[in-house]
């Protein structure tokens, strides 16, 4: 009769034991969702251009796939840069956000007048205004120079990078033009002024290994 009584409160001892552990309550979800944006970040634009936002994509560890609504304040009407902000809310009320730049600028088309100061900051300087180069650029902030006339170097591109709406980087790279062709590398960093659209590279080229400091200032 003891063994049985003993076995019976066992028993009821391990129901007890799972009720209780049935009843505890799940630990708080306190991580927020994860927000990527797509396409590239930061995102040039030309001015005027139409602006389609890329969007971006958010997933949450308990929730899974998630929508990202966003705030878009981007005029390409007006230069500058713009912070387009994504967020994405999960079921426990945490929020994540992830923030793109996009950069206005007004720089591709025609530039003409372009001085050339070689060596550079002093020395001889010419200028051509009889030509003009042709400015492109892409939505990664890449782009090339199309050189009907750069400095005094014919038919080339120059490639470059723009690290901002004001900055550019152009890097070492081998461009054969001229007349006759020559091969000549080209390295160096560029100004932009957004107002009055001027750029201004500072660069260094070598020809036939000879290293010479220049610049060239494009002005539309």
């Amino acid at each position: 009769m003891s063994k049985q009584i003993f076995s019976t409160a066992i028993i009821t001892l391990i129901i007890v034991a799972m009720f209780i552990s049935g009843c505890k309550k799940k630990p708080a979800d306190t991580t927020s969702p994860i927000v990527t944006v797509t396409s590239y970040n930061p995102y040039f634009i030309q001015k005027n251009a139409v602006w389609n936002d890329p969007g971006a994509t958010a997933f949450d560890n308990v929730d899974g796939i998630l929508p990202a609504t966003t705030s878009d304040p981007v005029n390409t009407a007006v230069t500058g840069p713009y912070n387009v902000t994504y967020t994405a809310i999960d079921a426990a009320g945490n929020r994540g956000t992830y923030t793109r730049t996009v950069y206005v600028v007004d720089i591709s088309g025609y530039y003409s007048n372009v001085l050339d100061i070689s060596p550079y900051p002093g020395g001889a300087s010419s200028t051509y205004n009889t030509f003009s180069d042709t400015l492109h650029l892409n939505t990664d902030g890449s782009g090339y120079v199309k050189a009907n006339n750069f400095g005094d170097y014919v038919n080339g591109k120059a490639y470059f990078v723009m690290d901002s709406a004001i900055a550019l980087t152009v890097p070492s790279q081998n461009v054969v033009c001229g007349s006759p062709a020559t091969s000549i590398n080209f390295i160096g960093k560029g100004v932009i002024n957004p107002v009055a659209p001027t750029i201004i590279i500072n660069y260094t080229k070598i020809v036939n290994g000879v290293s010479i400091i220049a610049q060239s200032s494009y002005t539309r």
